[in-house]
């Protein structure tokens, strides 16, 4: 039983997490992290540049559509 899970790890194939380089990826991260201080500083005009700069870099992106999101939220009062 032991070899057989052995061999199955062996022949595993390494998954794609993502399709994008990962300094790109680790940017897209530290740049909403940046847009989630300034919206809770109150500095929506910060945050909009913030999310156009990560909309120029991958505007599919799954942290990019959060971020629009939340900047979203935060423009129309709504209470998260």
């Amino acid at each position: 039983m032991a070899q057989t899970f052995q061999i199955a790890q062996q022949n595993r194939e390494p998954r794609i997490v993502s399709h994008l380089p990962t300094n790109l990826i680790l940017l897209l991260h530290s740049l909403t992290i940046r847009l989630i201080a300034q919206l809770r500083i109150n500095r929506a005009d910060l945050a909009q540049k913030t999310l156009t700069q990560m909309q120029k870099l991958d505007d599919e992106n799954c942290l990019t559509g959060l971020a629009s999101v939340w900047l979203s939220l935060y423009k129309s009062g709504t209470p998260a």
